[in-house]
């Protein structure tokens, strides 16, 4: 296909991604049910875009390798396969949904009874179910997107650079509505927990922001890098550190305990390895002017993040301080205990989307649903597991066939190169967030789950560029 017409395709797929990622931040994180109609009505704009452009803008000699053929590609790709039957599943979950709390008198206990169809999967409730589905489609369009071959390296490094502009502006929102001391989000909506910028759950605004922060943070290092070769000051430079602080900020601002972490740790390890990764290569001035720079931008990222918090902020570090190790696995490990007991009984297909928050009180004993019930029982606070007793063995399996595939293909691609910061940064970023999953719900937020997965998706296109 002429490159002028791939060109065309690429601008609007992009642009519609874009668009969704976007909506997807902006929207509450893409967790409140009211708003993600969005986020389907924008994937299923891409989806038609997907399979119809490229049978528009098809060569004079009327080639289908980019029309009919593509959907067979992607349906062969195992990301495309694999995540369709996802769907399917949690259309099954969702068709056979309706289940009745019911007291069972032969056992003396209170339990929900069969689905309609026994042997299919299903779910509690329907809206429940219907949830799911909104999650897991645009993430299943977003990579069918970053998989077609449709777009271009080049497209794809403009595209991770709007993204984390993005970020920082929802974290200057951010800061500017916490500055503020207003205690409505949006200045509209009243909220009695604290929260930041567009999430409503501080441990998700922390999480978004580290994330992003691992993404920018490989993108200066690469600029910063470029222009040291070419001997020529890149006017970016100074956006992308502005970028990077307003993102440090978020994370700090978001008074998430794991954001503030994680996100310092993140600082000190991207700053002294991009430090090392070029001393060996530049002169004794240089390197007595970058550590200096080094040591100016973490004083300035600290007083950025911690300067607007004040005594709240204090308040949090000291909080965090006096949480020990045996109180957080006091907290977490019955409600992981809770959800395997509760996936002993739905192996292979789960209890359906939130279905934990509905047999979690059924399962618990009395001593556990005093601790917890006031505690965020909805959740286990484990996402794998979660999902894992959600979605059953068939599900889980499903789904880590997704990631396993995208691992693969970056092995594939040049694992050799994962030492170069553009690609270790953003890596360590998901590995951050999976890390965060194991003892939170990070990926109980769509924006999250999406932006984790892109990063993982373009990771091939930049591996084999010339660059750091």
């Amino acid at each position: 296909m002429n490159r002028q017409y791939l060109s065309s395709i690429e601008k609007w797929l992009v642009g519609g991604i874009l668009l969704l990622l976007s909506y997807s931040a902006w929207a509450r994180g893409g967790t409140v049910v009211a708003l993600q109609g969005g986020l389907v009505f924008l994937s299923t704009i891409i989806l038609v875009m997907l399979f119809v452009m490229p049978w528009l803008y098809r060569d004079s000699d009327n080639s289908t390798i980019y029309g009919k053929e593509l959907v067979f590609r992607l349906l062969k790709d195992p990301v495309g396969s694999l995540g369709l039957l996802f769907l399917l599943l949690l259309l099954l979950q969702w068709v056979n949904a309706g289940r009745e709390h019911v007291f069972d008198v032969v056992n003396s206990c209170w339990r929900y009874d069969d689905p309609h169809i026994s042997f299919l999967p299903s779910a509690i409730t329907k809206h429940d179910a219907l949830e799911m589905l909104r999650w897991f489609f645009p993430a299943w369009v977003i990579l069918l997107v970053l998989r077609s071959k449709l777009i271009s390296a080049r497209a794809i490094k403009k595209m991770l650079v709007a993204l984390v502009v993005n970020a920082a502006v929802l974290s200057l929102f951010g800061i500017l509505q916490y500055t503020s001391g207003t205690e409505k989000i949006f200045w509209v909506l009243p909220m009695d927990n604290h929260f930041f910028a567009s999430f409503g759950y501080a441990n998700h605004a922390g999480e978004f922001f580290v994330l992003m922060l691992a993404l920018a943070l490989g993108l200066l290092v690469n600029v910063c890098f470029n222009s040291y070769r070419k001997k020529k000051f890149d006017k970016h430079t100074v956006g992308f550190v502005v970028v990077c602080l307003l993102l440090l900020a978020g994370a700090n601002l978001s008074l998430s305990g794991a954001g503030i972490v994680f996100s310092w740790l993140l600082m000190v390890f991207a700053v002294s390895y991009a430090v090392w990764y070029v001393w060996s290569s530049i002169r004794l001035v240089t390197r007595v002017n970058l550590v200096v720079g080094c040591i100016a931008v973490l004083c300035i990222g600290y007083f950025v993040a911690a300067g607007f918090g004040h005594d709240t902020y204090d308040d949090t570090v000291k909080l965090m301080s006096n949480k020990t190790a045996e109180h957080e696995v006091g907290v977490r490990f019955p409600q992981v205990k809770v959800a395997f007991d509760i996936l002993y009984d739905n192996l292979w297909f789960g209890t359906g989307g939130w279905g934990y928050r509905y047999l979690f009180p059924d399962y618990a004993d009395d001593d556990t649903w005093e601790l917890l019930k006031d505690t965020g029982s909805a959740n286990v606070h484990n996402d794998p597991v979660q999902f894992l007793t959600e979605f059953g063995i068939v599900g889980f399996m499903l789904m880590a066939g997704v990631m396993l595939s995208l691992i693969v293909h970056i092995w594939r691609r040049g694992i050799s190169n994962i030492y170069k910061p553009r690609i270790l940064y953003p890596l360590l970023g998901v590995g951050i967030t999976v890390i965060h999953s194991v003892f939170d719900l990070p990926f109980r937020c769509p924006t999250i789950m999406y932006h984790s997965l892109v990063i993982l998706a373009v990771i091939p296109y930049l591996i084999n560029r010339r660059s750091v």
